[in-house]
């Protein structure tokens, strides 16, 4: 085989890869959380055998599309600056979870729907998770300093629960606030919690 050749085979292989996780995303956006191998390889342009050859299951094609979105938006995980007052601490952490949120949204939804039968999309999970509770535990450690015990681990978790995706998801999707909106809301929320 010669190395063109070889080296359009690679090529290939590389694009229908990126096709395949694409289309993918593509579901996702629409709405469609939980699409079959078939309805991905349909509008990845591909036959379903092709989508097996790249990945052995649905959940395998999840966590490639995760790991994707992981390196696409490295810049979104990192945390919001922790330095100057309360109002712009929580302020820029809403921003970056707003900003996160929004970029990942659709791809949290559909793994979640998985991540009972997928162990590696349950840990991925649980480690963005903890990132995120550190977040919020550097964003507002001024007012954790000065509780102990019981009383810093409950606002804690109420503002890790504030700064949860869930919370965003609910704001945008249930209460059908837009971005600006909610970003406002949320960090009344984060504000009234800190101070209480």
């Amino acid at each position: 085989m010669e190395p063109s050749e070889r080296d359009g085979r690679v090529l290939r292989r590389m694009r229908n890869r990126d096709a395949i996780l694409d289309a993918l995303l593509e579901l996702y956006g629409e709405g469609r959380l939980l699409p079959t191998v078939r309805e991905v390889a349909e509008r990845a342009g591909l036959t379903a055998r092709s989508v097996h050859q790249h990945f052995r299951d649905l959940e395998n094609l999840v966590m490639a599309l995760a790991e994707r979105h992981a390196r696409e938006y490295r810049r979104l995980y990192k945390p919001a600056p922790v330095r100057g007052r309360l109002p712009e601490r929580a302020e820029a952490l809403v921003e970056q979870r707003a900003a996160l949120f929004e970029a990942t949204g659709w791809l949290r939804r559909g793994a979640r729907l998985l991540e009972h039968r997928a162990r590696p999309l349950r840990h991925e999970r649980e480690t963005l998770e903890a990132l995120l509770r550190r977040q919020v535990e550097a964003a507002f450690a001024d007012e954790l300093r000065g509780l102990a015990g019981k009383e810093r681990q409950e606002l804690l978790e109420g503002l890790d629960l504030l700064a949860s995706f869930e919370t965003w998801e609910r704001l945008r999707d249930r209460q059908r606030l837009d971005a600006e909106r909610a970003r406002r809301v949320l960090t009344k929320l984060l504000l009234s919690c800190a101070l209480t």
